[in-house]
């Protein structure tokens, strides 16, 4: 059981950018160019049982006016209206967090509380270079190998791999709002300034200063942006 909220991303044809990728476990990419695309986007049977949320973006002040969003149906969605080129990486690092903080609803619904409070105790404590899968067994009083085992089952990723994945995205956010390295090292529990840069490097393909030098220029949300959710 995968407790990722699976996220749509749709991109009209005044804003796909070409070497937009993702690699990402939560979040899907679709380009749309025609009426007839998203019809028959909406028309799949499964769009409503594999996404939990689908998201329109478009650079223009409207999406097109033949897309009828009613045929969505109970289907939750959101649109960026008005978005330019350099908004589209952080609006998708937003995206893939909620959808890595999602939980859904088990028959079990002890296993569920216990995976939940554990995944808002890793949430809350990201900065601490301590944290370890030991760590959090003994602060709920179950085994390590317990502790494995029910969280794989659950988030469908080992804990390491989590708290890795949650930790670069704060990371990466710290970074464009023009964190230093170090600060945000410390702040998303690194001790190590040298693990740190090998370990972002591996996710985001530059090592942090890079990063934070392509992107620490740019204003994430901008006033005369006018984003309808």
């Amino acid at each position: 059981m995968n407790i990722f909220l699976k996220i749509l991303v749709v991109f009209d044809s005044s804003s796909p950018p070409s070497d937009f990728k993702s690699n990402s476990n939560v979040i899907e990419v679709a380009y749309i160019k025609t009426a007839n695309q998203y019809n028959n986007l909406v028309k799949k049977k499964e769009i409503k049982g594999k996404y939990k949320l689908i998201v329109f973006l478009t650079s223009k002040h409207s999406l097109p006016f033949d897309w009828r969003l009613s045929k969505l149906g109970d289907t939750a969605f959101v649109t960026f209206i008005g978005i330019k080129q350099c908004d589209i990486p952080l609006i998708c690092d937003y995206l893939e967090t909620i959808g890595i903080l999602s939980i859904k609803n088990s028959t079990n619904k002890n296993k569920s509380t216990l995976i939940n409070n554990i995944i808002q105790h890793i949430n809350n404590n990201t900065h601490d270079n301590t944290l370890s899968l030991l760590k959090v067994s003994k602060e709920f009083n179950i085994s390590t190998s317990y502790l494995s085992k029910i969280f794989k089952m659950y988030c469908g990723i080992g804990f390491k791999e989590y708290l890795i994945r949650l930790r670069i995205n704060k990371a990466k956010a710290l970074l464009r709002r023009g964190a230093s390295v170090t600060e945000t090292c410390l702040n998303v529990g690194y001790g190590n300034l040298t693990h740190f840069s090998k370990i972002f490097r591996r996710y985001v393909g530059l090592n942090p200063s890079a990063f934070r030098n392509q992107t620490s220029s740019l204003v994430v949300y901008k006033e005369d942006n006018n984003y309808e959710v």
